[in-house]
């Protein structure tokens, strides 16, 4: 009898070559101008905190050590949410060799995650932003005492019990020893803005008996561009980020108007003005009223009058509907569907439609490079299953050992 899965992304780890540590979503490459390994310069402004080789602190195991640095959990077309990760390079003493694994630095406080967007877009997944701003992110983006990254440590216990790796964004991971992994990253701070940047990451290790792994290298990788904190915009050289008016205490004196369309915020239908926490949730304009939406991206409303915002990322029968911020939960054999805020029936995949894309076999999908199971970027795996086969450019060099 043959076994099926009940969805596709659910059962993508069956396949060799389709795992992955991080999200890599390839349609960010073209974005930020990522097209390959290559690296195009040093990038040493990504860390934060830590430095290269063996100098600093050692990570959550003695011979791992890493860096922090500020990391896309989401990309979008015109910016990302960014947090302050720790990037710790692993080993495994019986197979030599190290990778790159993800946690959550000592210190983290919940408002140093931030959406950061080109100037004309703002808060949840860079919306578009015309008029005047709701709201003004005046921390410093830097780690200095006062600014919004400080207080922020190498995590050095605690093992790999809480890893985070599935909660980062990324263009491309690749190899086994060494490992790289290229991230959205920020590789200039400045007071209201960041220059971010593909990072490409390497790790290395030595002493072949005694394996210590560290970062050996972080280089740029693609486009740097300007991002901006909500509330500013570049100014006219591209180089900083400016208020987009004058600052709120000249407002008042300056365009008394406009000052009055700030404080008298009006709240869109089913979204009351007194659910709103300004350390939990980011406003968007939405026609001549405003709505609201969790900060982390991964969470959503309790309910539909119940703003606290609970996590709904955890497998595909949860997710945020984009219209009303509810996190919407599917019953057994369905799933979330994002495109139209729904719970759909979940598509059922064959052993062999996983390996060889929907409705073909080892006979009918000749080509090997078509084969899903050579796919190694866990989306356009995803892709080639439904589309019955995939294209030649992210496999890997494969040897046919596969049976019927």
């Amino acid at each position: 009898m043959k076994k099926y899965c009940i969805s596709v992304i659910v059962c993508m780890m069956v396949v060799g070559g389709a795992n992955a540590a991080v999200n890599i979503n390839s349609s960010a490459r073209s974005w930020w101008g990522y097209s390959n390994a290559t690296a195009s310069g040093n990038a040493s402004g990504f860390i934060l905190v830590g430095s290269t080789g063996k100098s600093g602190t050692h990570g959550t195991w003695g011979d791992e050590w890493g860096v922090i640095g500020l990391v896309a959990e989401k990309i979008v077309e015109h910016g990302g949410y960014f947090c302050p990760y720790q990037v710790q390079c692993a080993n495994k003493k019986a197979k030599k060799r190290s990778w790159t694994k993800y946690f959550v630095p000592s210190g983290l406080r919940y408002d140093q995650c931030v959406w950061l967007c080109e100037t004309g877009y703002a808060g949840v997944n860079c919306a578009k932003q015309d008029g005047v701003p709701l709201r003004y992110n005046t921390s410093p983006l830097n780690a200095t005492s006062s600014g919004l990254f400080s207080g922020l440590a190498i995590k050095t216990s605690g093992e790999d019990s809480n890893e985070k790796s599935s909660s980062v964004a990324a263009f491309n991971e690749w190899g086994d020893d060494p490992k790289y992994v290229s991230l959205l990253g920020g590789v200039k701070f400045m007071e209201h803005g960041i220059m971010a940047a593909p990072v490409m990451i390497e790790c290395g290790r030595d002493n072949w008996r005694k394996i210590d792994s560290f970062v050996k290298s972080v280089s740029l990788a693609g486009k740097t561009k300007l991002l901006c904190a909500e509330g500013y915009k570049a100014d006219a050289n591209g180089t900083d980020c400016i208020p987009i008016v004058p600052a709120q205490e000249k407002v008042a004196a300056q365009e008394p108007q406009q000052q009055e369309k700030i404080e008298e915020e009006k709240f869109c239908s089913g979204f009351p003005k007194d659910g709103y926490k300004a350390e939990m949730h980011n406003k968007v304009t939405h026609g001549d009223c405003i709505k609201y939406f969790c900060g982390d991206p991964n969470k959503g409303f309790e309910s539909a009058i119940n703003t606290n915002c609970i996590d709904c990322s955890a497998g595909l029968r949860g997710g945020v509907h984009t219209d009303t911020g509810v996190c919407v939960k599917c019953s057994v054999g369905m799933m979330f569907d994002e495109k139209t805020n729904r719970c759909i029936n979940a598509t059922a995949y064959s052993k062999v439609d996983m390996t060889y894309g929907k409705g073909h076999t080892k006979l009918t999908q000749t080509v090997l490079e078509r084969q899903c199971w050579t796919k190694t970027i866990p989306s356009e795996y995803r892709d080639c299953v439904i589309n019955g086969g995939g294209n030649t450019s992210t496999t890997r060099t494969v040897t046919d050992t596969t049976t019927e």
